[in-house]
């Protein structure tokens, strides 16, 4: 049988290949709407966020160590890379610090400052990266061509840098006296404060299950000031995040938290760190080789047997010596085993074994000083002769 001719098929399948990529990114979101989906520490106006939320428009965003945000609306989407902040309008990212890469067939643009950066065709699918460090802004153009703010147009894969010279960035970075600062906006300011935590130290930390600070149970996200004891139960767990730090404390941990160091007791502690926070188990020091580079390490404590494993980049070791990544390395608590007395009314009968006695006396005064698998001297009496 010759096959039939069936114009309403192919009408569809021309509608498909043509169809307009602002249809496709717009079919999740609502009507004129824009979602914001957050991975892990996400805040909107200083409010921490952990399900998809609707975005109308200037809410200050900012985005913890090892979290993004996605922001999806009609035509457009913005990637916001870990520790950044930025402002969301209807058609355009301000950015305050950190990247952005924005996938727009609509002309969303990114504003840094008095610095805009947008598709050089706003009816053409253009991606871009925009980053900034300090005064220092770099953009990307990761596929068609973008428009810079001295008129200029950066080619397809093409990079460029250039300086963002508004008041506010150069106070910020350069402080002196006869600067005048601009204020944050208040939504900013709470942003900074629980997201980057940069000046006051703090930290953010997020329960999962049963977790305790200072003995009391918390069920939300709570702001660290420094020296709390923090313990988490059975299938539970923590996560601390403070500037340019991630700490994990998994299930069955007691630990105390400082502002550049975790104070490990029992349990595990997983650290990712970029500014050179360390892991304190009595008098044994765990910390990055290089201070300077991202480096995860994961340190344990059974008793008094402590192991450190260097997850990314090199660790310090206690007696100065350099662990490779994927390696691992094992220790003694000494202060563990001081902590470990015997009972005063088993010393006798030990030192009586030890010295005075025979062959099974001796064993049993060996018995008496003899380190259980917990970690902890077990003190026996022995049998009188």
């Amino acid at each position: 049988m010759a096959p039939v001719f069936n114009p309403r098929a192919v009408l569809c399948c021309v509608m498909a290949i043509l169809l307009p990529v602002s249809t496709l990114a717009g079919q999740n979101t609502p009507a004129g709407g824009t979602i914001l989906s957050p991975s892990w520490l996400v805040t909107i106006n200083g409010d921490l966020v952990k399900n998809s939320t609707t975005l109308l428009g200037n809410e200050s965003i900012g985005t913890g160590p090892e979290s993004t945000a996605n922001i999806a609306s009609p035509g457009s989407d913005a990637l916001l890379a870990a520790n950044t902040v930025a402002t969301y309008t209807k058609d355009s990212i301000e950015l305050k610090s950190g990247s952005v890469v924005i996938t727009t067939s609509n002309g969303m643009f990114a504003q840094v400052g008095k610095l805009k950066f947008a598709p050089a065709n706003k009816s053409v699918l253009t991606k871009f990266e925009v980053k900034r460090d300090g005064c220092e802004v770099t953009v990307i153009a990761r596929n068609n061509k973008v428009s810079l703010p001295d008129g200029k147009v950066l080619d397809q894969g093409r990079s460029s840098t250039t300086t963002d010279t508004d008041g506010d960035c150069c106070a910020v970075a350069r402080p002196a006296a006869h600067h005048v600062r601009r204020a944050h906006s208040p939504a900013t300011e709470a942003s900074l404060t629980k997201v980057k935590n940069a000046s006051a130290g703090g930290a953010i930390i997020t329960p999962s299950g049963q977790v305790t600070i200072n003995s009391d149970a918390v069920m939300a996200s709570s702001t660290l000031l420094g020296n709390e004891t923090i313990s988490t139960g059975s299938g539970s767990a923590a996560h601390i995040t403070s500037s340019g730090s991630d700490t994990l404390v998994t299930a069955g941990t007691v630990i105390t938290y400082s502002r550049d160091s975790i104070e490990l007791k029992s349990g595990t502690v997983v650290i990712t760190t970029n500014n050179g926070m360390f892991a304190q188990v009595g008098k044994l020091k765990f910390a990055p080789e290089d201070q300077g580079i991202l480096t995860k390490f994961e340190v344990r404590k059974n008793g008094c047997d402590v192991t450190v494993i260097a997850r990314s980049n090199k660790v310090s070791l206690p007696q100065g010596k350099v662990l490779d990544q994927d390696r691992h390395d094992n220790f003694t608590d000494g202060d563990c085993c001081a902590a470990a007395p015997l009972d005063a009314h088993h010393v006798p009968y030990a030192l009586y074994g030890l010295i005075g006695g025979g062959a099974a006396a001796a064993a049993a005064g060996v018995a008496l000083l003899t380190r259980g698998s917990s970690g902890t001297v077990t003190a026996v009496s022995p049998s009188h002769p």
